[in-house]
């Protein structure tokens, strides 16, 4: 939701470093995921692609891998 994507935004900001080149998200525990969260994503693929980096996402739930798959994300993010 919109209070999770804040916090997981935030908690890229204050983590990744400039040398950073690489994002791994593990979302095995999440089985929902807002217009907002997807925006985290867009948000950090712009960021890595801006650095020549890559971001992968292991784990999908059902529910997640299909707004992934269906928003065109699985194009762009590495999936494990």
């Amino acid at each position: 939701d919109g209070t999770g994507a804040q916090q997981v935004t935030a908690a890229i900001q204050q983590n990744l470093t400039d040398h950073d080149t690489a994002l791994i998200f593990d979302l095995g525990g999440v089985d929902y995921l807002s217009s907002a969260g997807l925006r985290t994503f867009q948000e950090s693929a712009r960021r890595m692609k801006e650095r020549k980096g890559r971001i992968a996402v292991c784990r999908l739930q059902d529910f997640v891998r299909k707004l992934f798959e269906s928003g065109g994300f699985l194009r762009i993010l590495s999936d494990y």
